[in-house]
């Protein structure tokens, strides 16, 4: 087994590594290099990825050693940025670049250029990338504050009461009214009135406060339902985003014998 030793740039400890690999880790501290053996003497780059006299095809097969070893996504970038910039047609590298988190900015102008299998495999991957950047903000709307979030069990439950209170308030203030009628009390008989209407008054306005919390908690139960669902939806469709993806890697990890 062909061995050289290598100092690593993170901790200065020394490697041995086996030329024949593509990728290396220091025992030390755990840095991961990707190995250019295409150089003259074979030394580690810090993540870094110089593949000067490699092909675009071995720079793909690189790349996506890299995402399968689950390597830093820095390491893949600048293998498919240069993919892409020695071949815009590739849509392999164009998906890798995708999965490593790269932004898609020049697709467009891939596709116009591309034609066949590779203009259907861009187009499709456009579409990829417009439906998972679509569940970002779908349906955003449905998580918002809403007005019907600031109705809840309690406060229905304390408007309830204050309609029993009020209620208990006007039997005790009428009875104190006929008491005092009868009685020739003036003084009690308008205090007791006064209080009486106020009861009343009372016993009318929280049942209309208990009403309006109703309906909102009526609504609030559907606006719940409604989030549920949405969030329902936005996991079903990352799923379904991300099973495509590892469909795709593992057609591309076939096509590369990897």
């Amino acid at each position: 087994m062909p061995l050289i030793k290598a100092q690593c740039t993170n901790c200065q400890g020394i490697l041995e590594i086996n030329i024949n690999k593509e990728v290396a880790f220091c025992p030390y501290c755990g840095t991961p290099y990707i190995l250019d053996n295409h150089s003259d003497t074979n030394v580690v780059e810090d993540k870094r990825l110089l593949y000067s006299n490699a092909s675009s095809e071995e720079k793909v097969r690189k790349a996506f050693g890299a995402i399968k070893m689950d390597l830093h996504s820095g390491l893949r970038d600048k293998l498919f940025e240069q993919c892409i910039v020695e071949d815009p047609t590739d849509w392999r590298a164009w998906f890798g670049y995708f999965v490593s988190g790269g932004f898609e900015g020049y697709l467009s102008n891939a596709i116009n250029k591309s034609t066949g299998n590779e203009k259907e495999k861009l187009l499709k991957l456009k579409e990829l990338i417009a439906t998972e950047k679509s569940i970002i903000v779908y349906p955003q709307n449905e998580f918002e504050y809403h007005p019907a979030d600031y109705f809840t069990d309690e406060k229905l439950v304390k408007e309830k009461s204050g309609i029993l209170d009020c209620a208990i308030m006007s039997v005790v203030f009428l009875v104190a009214f006929i008491y005092a009628y009868y009685r020739k009390y003036s003084i009690i008989l308008l205090f007791a009135l006064c209080f009486l209407l106020i009861s009343l008054g009372g016993v009318v306005y929280m049942s209309k406060l208990y009403k309006s919390t109703k309906h909102g908690l009526r609504e609030k139960n559907v606006l719940n339902q409604n989030r549920e669902k949405a969030l329902q939806e936005k996991t079903d469709i990352q799923h379904e985003i991300q099973s495509i993806k590892i469909a795709i890697l593992n057609e591309i990890y076939t096509d590369l014998d990897m």
